[in-house]
C-alpha cells in the first residue's frame, strides 16, 4: 500500500512539475518573447536567418553576375512572418503547450518568400530601352516592334534563390526555371538574343559614328521566320558618315613641294592623307549586319600625297651636297653692291634642273642678250662670280663631274672662308668666255636650290644646295692633299687638293683640283 501511494506521489509530483513548466513557458512566451521568433523555430532549407547582404552568383542566358540579396528584397511574406512569431505562442495553453514540445523534436515550418521580380530582371536581362517589365506574375518584353507576355514560375524562382542561400552561394537559372510555360521557352529566348544583338549593334555604331545612330538598323523579318538587321534611315546614317569624315579626314601634311611651270618640284615627303570613303562605308554595314560578327571597320584609307597632284612630281628630297661662301656688306667704307650682283647671279641658278648625264652651261643657262639683260630680265654685274664660286663648290661637294672652271687670276679675300686654302672659287666673263660647266653624273635629275642669310659679322652668306631623288646611291666625298705651291706669296695662293669619291665604302673616283 505504501509502494503505490509512493507511485502516485511521484505521478503527482512529476504533473505537478510539468504543469509548472508548461505555465512558466505559457507565461514566457506571451511576455518575454513578445515579438519575437522563438529560438528553436526552423523553416524550410534553414534559410530562415540569411545575411541579406549576401551575394549569390547568378548564372543566366549565358552570362555569370553576382547579386546582392538586398537588391532584390528577398524576404519573408508577412503572413509567414507573423506564423513563425505566433508558434508556440497561441491563447490556448495546450496548443502552445502542443507546439513547444513540437520544437523540442525541431520540426521545419513551411513559410513563403517574396520579392522584387521587376528588379530582379533589372539586373538578370541588363539595361536597355526593352527592358522586361514584370506585372502580376508575369513579364513583358518588347520583341520585334511589339509586346510579348509571359507567365513566371514565381516559386521555383525564389525556392532557387533560397536554396542557394542556404547551400552553394551560386545559382543555374534557365529559362525553364522562370517561365511557368515551356511553350514559351524558344519564344524569350529568341527576344533575348534579339536584344542582345540590337544592343550590339548600338554599341558598335555609337562606336564608329557617335551620337544619332541609335535608331538606324532595325529587325527585318518577324519572329516566326527568323530575323535579320538592316539600315532602316539611310539618310540619317549618309548624314553621320559625312560628319565622320570632317572629322576624320585629313591631307597629306609635312611636306614641302613648290610648283615650277608645269612640274612640282618636291623638296621633303609629306606623310600619307587619310580619308572616309562614306560609300564603301556604307556597304561595310550592310555586310556587317548580315552576320554581326567582329569589329565593324568602316572604309578608312590612307594616300599619297602624288596621288592628287595635277602635274609631273620630281623628287628633289634628298641633298647631296651644299656649296658656301659669304661676300663682305660693306668694302672699302662703302656698301658693296657686289653683294646684289652675287644674289642676281644666284637666283639665274635657282630651280634650275639637270637631267641625267646632261652638261650645264652658267653662261648658256644665263642667256644674256646684247642689252647684257638675262632671259629672266636680271642684269649682270660685278660680283656675279661669287654666285658662280657658290655653284662650283656645291659641284664639288656633290660629286658632279666639273668639264670646264678657271680661277681668279687675282686674291679674292672673302674666298678665304670655307676651306683651308683659298683655291675654291670660279670666275665668270663673258667675252671672252670664261665659263663653268658641269655634268650631271647621277641616275636622276638634280635642281639647284640657293638660300642667303645675313649675319652680324658683316657678311652675307650664301649658299648652293643639290638636290635629286632620295633613290641615288650615297656617295661619300673627301677633299684631301691641301698642298700651297707658291709659299712665297702672302696673299694670292697657288696650289690644288684632291677629290675622293666613294660608294659603298669603295673608292670609285680621285680627282685634283685647283691648279
Amino acid at each position: 500500500m505504501r509502494s503505490e501511494n509512493r507511485g502516485y506521489y511521484f505521478v503527482f509530483l512529476l504533473a505537478i512539475i510539468l504543469l509548472n513548466s508548461a505555465f512558466i513557458y505559457y507565461i514566457s512566451a506571451h511576455t518575454l518573447l513578445r515579438g519575437k521568433i522563438l529560438p528553436d523555430v526552423l523553416v524550410a532549407e534553414d534559410a530562415l536567418g540569411f545575411d541579406d547582404s549576401k551575394e549569390i552568383e547568378l548564372n543566366f542566358h549565358g552570362k555569370n553576375q553576382k547579386i546582392n540579396i538586398k537588391d532584390l528584397n528577398l524576404k519573408l511574406t508577412k503572413e509567414s512572418e507573423e506564423k513563425l512569431e505566433n508558434y508556440g505562442k497561441d491563447p490556448n495553453i495546450f496548443i502552445t503547450v502542443y507546439e513547444g514540445v513540437s520544437l523540442i523534436d525541431g520540426e521545419d515550418l513551411d513559410v513563403e518568400y517574396e520579392m522584387d521580380f521587376q528588379r530582379f530582371f533589372d539586373l538578370l536581362v541588363g539595361q536597355s530601352y526593352s527592358l522586361p517589365r514584370y506585372s502580376d506574375g508575369e513579364v513583358v518584353l518588347f520583341c520585334n516592334e511589339s509586346d510579348v507576355v509571359f507567365e513566371l514560375d514565381e516559386n521555383l524562382i525564389i525556392s532557387k534563390l533560397v536554396e542557394a542561400l542556404g547551400d552553394s552561394d551560386s545559382v543555374d537559372l534557365g529559362l525553364e526555371d522562370i517561365l511557368a510555360d515551356d511553350s514559351g521557352v524558344w519564344h524569350f529566348d529568341f527576344c533575348l538574343d534579339v536584344e542582345d544583338e540590337r544592343q550590339t549593334i548600338i554599341a558598335k555604331l555609337a562606336e564608329n559614328l557617335g551620337t544619332g545612330s541609335e535608331g538606324l538598323v532595325d529587325v527585318d523579318e518577324g519572329v516566326n521566320y527568323g530575323y535579320s538587321w538592316k539600315i532602316q534611315d539611310y539618310q540619317q546614317l549618309e548624314k553621320l558618315l559625312n560628319e565622320k569624315k570632317q572629322q576624320y579626314d585629313q591631307k597629306p601634311f609635312g611636306g614641302e613641294d613648290e610648283i615650277v611651270g608645269d612640274k612640282i618640284f618636291l623638296f621633303k615627303e609629306f606623310n600619307p592623307g587619310r580619308r572616309l570613303d562614306v560609300g564603301k562605308s556604307i556597304e561595310r554595314i550592310e555586310n556587317w549586319l548580315g552576320a554581326v560578327d567582329g569589329d565593324l571597320v568602316l572604309a578608312y584609307e590612307s594616300y599619297d600625297w602624288e596621288d592628287e597632284q595635277p602635274y609631273e612630281v620630281l623628287d628633289f628630297t634628298k641633298e647631296i651636297g651644299v656649296g658656301k661662301t659669304r661676300i663682305d656688306l660693306i668694302r672699302n667704307g662703302r656698301v658693296n653692291y657686289g653683294v646684289f650682283n652675287a644674289e642676281v647671279g644666284l637666283l639665274e641658278v635657282h630651280n634650275v634642273v639637270v637631267q641625267p648625264g646632261e652638261e650645264f652651261s652658267y653662261i648658256d643657262n644665263l642667256e644674256i642678250g646684247l642689252d647684257g639683260v638675262t632671259a629672266d630680265g636680271r642684269t649682270v654685274g660685278g660680283g656675279i662670280c661669287n654666285a658662280t664660286t657658290t655653284l662650283y663648290r656645291a659641284a664639288i661637294e656633290s660629286g658632279l663631274d666639273i668639264l670646264k672652271s678657271q680661277r681668279h687670276t687675282f686674291y679674292v679675300k672673302s674666298y678665304e672662308w670655307g676651306y683651308p686654302l683659298n683655291i675654291v672659287d670660279a670666275a665668270y666673263f663673258y667675252s671672252p668666255r670664261v665659263d663653268l660647266i658641269l655634268k650631271n653624273t647621277y641616275k636622276y635629275p638634280i635642281v639647284f636650290r640657293i638660300a642667303t642669310q645675313k649675319k652680324l659679322d658683316g657678311y652675307q652668306y650664301h649658299y648652293v644646295s643639290v638636290r635629286t631623288s632620295k633613290l641615288v646611291e650615297d656617295r661619300k666625298i673627301e677633299l684631301t692633299d691641301w698642298t700651297r705651291t707658291n709659299a712665297e706669296s702672302s696673299e694670292f695662293a697657288a696650289g690644288h687638293f684632291t677629290r675622293n669619291m666613294y660608294l659603298n665604302g669603295k673608292l670609285i673616283k680621285s680627282e685634283k683640283f685647283g691648279e
